[in-house]
């Protein structure tokens, strides 16, 4: 993709806040204490986005019914068409953000996502959402090596364990995106310079 220079825009990219990972009672759940933090962070950044210059695109899995044995590693959760592949209901919907179905951990298996973000310019995403460890790891990964600049709200990310949670954030670090608490995103009135600043900080 072309240089950030180019691409000023930032988006917000909320990953599998669904139903199956947020609620005690889903097949794949995230540890509840974080997923209730972590909804509650995810919906000032949705909320505050208008202000912040932030597109907002929504991420699922939706994994095919006869997807053997995958599916029984995943305790058969989100799959195509049931409940729990259904975005929770607490997160906050964004009229005409668009919302892309993927079959892997990363984000970029939908190649809708990134057509998207090409056709609004941007360079800059803002990373949030269920099992840090796993599809908020590889989609923030795919991003970093296609070019992007990519900021993680350590608060807006959740994971079955708090050990996870953390091991997923250091490589994160490590990789080269910017982890940060997401009142330092929200205290910055534009993505195109508050993003900027926040990646490019320390």
């Amino acid at each position: 993709m072309s240089a950030p220079i180019e691409r000023p825009r930032a988006a917000l990219l909320l990953v599998d806040f669904q139903f199956d990972f947020l609620s005690p009672q889903g097949r794949l759940p995230v540890d509840a204490q974080q997923a209730r933090a972590m909804l509650v962070v995810a919906n000032r950044l949705i909320e505050a986005s208008p202000r912040l210059g932030y597109e907002v695109a929504y991420v699922g899995n939706e994994f095919a019914p006869r997807d053997f044995p995958a599916n029984w590693f995943r305790r058969n959760a989100a799959i195509r068409g049931t409940p729990g592949a259904a975005l929770d209901p607490a997160l906050r919907r964004v009229p005409g953000a668009p919302y892309f179905p993927k079959g892997r951990s990363d984000a970029f298996s939908n190649t809708g996502l990134e057509g998207f973000l090409d056709s609004h310019a941007v360079g800059r995403l803002i990373v949030a959402g269920a099992h840090a460890d796993a599809c908020v790891l590889r989609t923030a990964l795919s991003a970093l090596r296609r070019g992007y600049q990519v900021a993680v709200p350590e608060d807006a990310v959740a994971a079955a364990s708090g050990s996870r949670r953390e091991r997923a954030l250091v490589r994160l670090r490590r990789a080269g995106a910017r982890v940060l608490p997401a009142d330092e995103l929200l205290a910055h009135g534009q993505a195109e310079d508050g993003v900027e600043v926040m990646l490019s900080a320390g």
